[in-house]
């Protein structure tokens, strides 16, 4: 449909076919479980209460965390790697990547259950201990996803992980009904993870993807090198995205982590649409920054990925701040607390163009290999977010998480921004001069 419009071929690309159909794909598979999951913890919250979402939100919270630390970078590098031309010992490396994930899954569990659900004690802590077990089969679900994207059929992963994600909110809506808890909602959610597990593992097995176990103790070493920066800004990435839920649930309780919480998920659903593009250009961009010919290509892609990501921001921001009480409403039901939630996706929204373009910098420096930088940009910016977290929620509740939350997205954007235009951009001016 994309090539058929002239305007939209000039912004998406002449030759960009399998990246239009793996955005579409993406973005359907992606934005689809975003919206379900809204559906079922709207459901959530108008059955049992803000409080119950409050508690529902940081076991899920605490899961995503354990899962971006237990993934070690091995996704991306997965896709990477992969993604690439020629591979020696392509089947050592997906073994290797496959091993350490499991390995780490395990861990993480361990830890979930001895270090970080104790902080919370009463029902909180036995929500995070319950739902620990689903990191097995999720980081399982994660690595072949990766393998996938790097087969360029995205088209195949996201129907899975839709197809799982529905599964998991038709259950949680019957349960929910008939008056289960969130217990049962967590144990259900590590239930059909399995289920996701088992189509990967057919898919794989279908496509004759063959695993090197035996190379596995000689390739985990180079593997983990290779895959630890990417490991660092995932980690990064999730505590500076999930760390002020924490800190809110902490500080002030279920209700304003149910309140902030409602905002920001309903705000990441939407941010969705510009990730499943990028996920579907960055395999075309690791090809374009593997050598130095395909320098000029990598240019060109990254300017055809912002001149996209400039007509989706008004898009989507504009009709969203005007409709805010509409859809907040519509999901959560009118509640006294329904404006304050209202406030803050508002909040959230003036973020949208610094989150957009920092992803895509951040691609850009990723497929020229300059991860480290991204991995360095991370971690400074998760160390501001954690402070500023610190600092401002105490006093301000959720307001100081979403300043917080809009200063750290603007900090990413322009700290990336900066490392593009000397690798990316200034090499272009470099070869102009010459």
């Amino acid at each position: 449909m994309i090539e058929r419009i002239p305007l939209l071929r000039r912004l998406w690309g002449h030759s960009s076919s399998r990246v239009s159909i793996n955005a579409v794909a993406l973005l359907g598979g992606q934005v689809g479980a975003r919206l379900l999951n809204l559906w079922l913890i709207a459901r959530l919250a108008r059955a049992l209460g803000v409080e119950e979402l409050g508690r529902y939100l940081l076991a899920m919270t605490a899961q995503a965390i354990a899962l971006a630390v237990a993934d070690l970078g091995l996704n991306t590098f997965t896709t990477r790697e992969l993604a690439k031309e020629q591979v020696p010992a392509r089947d050592a490396v997906w073994g290797a990547a496959l091993g350490l994930k499991v390995a780490s899954a395990i861990v993480g569990v361990l830890v979930l259950n001895a270090v970080v659900a104790p902080l919370f004690p009463g029902e909180r802590q036995t929500l995070i201990s319950i739902v620990s077990f689903s990191l097995l089969p999720d980081g399982l679900n994660g690595i072949a996803t990766a393998l996938v994207k790097a087969r360029q059929r995205m088209e195949v992963s996201s129907a899975i992980n839709l197809g799982v994600r529905t599964l998991y909110v038709v259950v949680g809506l019957l349960l929910v009904g008939q008056g289960y808890g969130t217990r049962a909602l967590l144990a259900a959610y590590g239930a059909v993870s399995v289920c996701g597990t088992v189509a990967f593992a057919l898919l794989l097995h279908r496509w004759g993807v063959r695993t090197a176990w035996w190379a596995l103790p000689r390739r985990w070493r180079p593997v983990l090198r290779e895959s630890t920066p990417f490991a660092v800004t995932s980690m990064a990435t999730m505590l500076y995205t999930r760390l002020d839920l924490l800190v809110l649930s902490y500080w002030h309780g279920d209700l304003d982590a149910g309140l902030y919480g409602a905002a920001y998920r309903l705000w990441e659903a939407l941010g969705m649409i510009p990730s499943s593009y990028l996920d579907a250009l960055f395999p075309e961009l690791a090809r374009s920054g593997a050598g130095p010919a395909g320098r000029q290509r990598l240019r060109s892609l990254y300017g055809r990925g912002r001149r996209v990501l400039w007509c989706l921001i008004p898009l989507l921001v504009v009709p969203c701040l005007i409709a805010a009480p509409f859809i907040l409403s519509l999901l959560y039901g009118r509640t006294p607390n329904t404006g304050v939630s209202v406030g803050l996706f508002r909040l959230l929204l003036l973020a949208f163009p610094f989150t957009f373009l920092y992803l895509l910098n951040g691609h850009a420096l990723y497929a020229m290999g300059a991860q480290r930088r991204v991995t360095v940009t991370m971690v400074i910016v998760t160390a501001v977010n954690g402070l500023g977290n610190l600092l401002l929620v105490p006093p301000w509740r959720y307001w100081g998480a979403a300043g917080v939350a809009l200063g750290s997205e603007l900090l990413l954007f322009v700290l990336l921004q900066i490392g593009v235009q000397r690798l990316v951009l200034g090499q272009a001016e470099d070869e102009a001069q010459r």
